[in-house]
């Protein structure tokens, strides 16, 4: 039986993760306060009315993520050590680490299907949507091609939003629910709407995050999806399928698209 097991540690660590200072101090909130654990691959939040300052991270060997504490869940898609820590906003970048803990997982859930950070599947507009989109179709290949067809007749590239990026501005919503909302997006929208509106009926599906080469060598940072349907992950952008009016469901990378990182 998997156990929770919940660490305070007592000695002064500094480690460095990608620029961002962490400092392990004690403090007055321990995670047994925030989450439960349900044994297999979920922890549900429980936020205590802690406000924005607090954020939860979790690192393992194949990625580290931070999780506001707005979301209902986190799942753990990696098998092995997890380990989860609640931050503290201090100062200059810097973060305190308020408690921390260690889950392991002997029975990873299957990556892609769950409901994460800005991927809402779980949302019965989500998985209404894709019922109505998808009915009277059988093959998964056909729903998700179908999926993307919806989404470039009614998602809008918004592009004020991508000039306001270009100006290190993000204060904008993001997200598939958001993009639901709005009917528009840039790439990152794109991509979190198209995965929620797959794993709403059960298609596996990734959110790729890398670099996009563009015809005049210059570089952008891009995200698109893949799907995985007849036992192979097929390649889809819905982003520059819609603003370059090209078919780009089951495309190859080719020598334009590096992938960093996919959840």
């Amino acid at each position: 039986m998997i156990k929770l097991t919940f660490v305070v540690l007592v000695i002064l660590l500094t480690l460095s993760i990608e620029g961002i200072l962490f400092r392990d101090t004690y403090g007055e909130v321990e995670l047994e306060n925030i989450i439960e654990f349900d044994g297999g691959d979920r922890i549900k939040i429980n936020s205590l009315g802690l406000d924005s300052e607090y954020q939860i991270l979790v690192k393992n060997k194949e990625y580290k993520r931070w999780y506001s504490l707005d979301n209902n869940y986190i799942y753990l898609t990696t098998e092995g050590s997890n380990y989860i820590f609640l931050m503290k906003a201090s100062s200059n970048e810097e973060y305190d680490i308020v408690s921390k803990t260690k889950v392991i997982v002997t029975n990873p859930a299957k990556k892609f299907l769950h409901q994460d950070q800005d991927i809402s599947s779980d949302n019965e507009r989500i998985a209404l949507l894709a019922i109505e989109i998808t009915k009277n179709i059988e093959k998964e290949d056909d729903k998700a091609e179908a999926i993307y067809h919806w989404m470039i007749d009614n998602i809008e590239y918004d592009f004020k939003k991508y000039k306001e990026h270009q100006k290190n501005n993000y204060q904008n919503s993001y997200g598939s629910l958001a993009t639901l909302d709005s009917l528009e997006g840039v790439c990152y929208d794109y991509a979190t709407l198209y995965a929620a509106l797959n794993r709403s009926i059960g298609i596996p599906t990734k959110v790729i995050e890398g670099d996009f080469y563009l015809d005049d060598g210059s570089v952008e940072f891009h995200a698109w999806n893949q799907i995985h349907v007849s036992g192979q992950w097929i390649n889809v952008d819905a982003t520059l399928g819609d603003t370059l009016s090209k078919d780009l469901f089951g495309f190859a990378y080719g020598n334009k698209y590096i992938k960093i990182r996919e959840y």
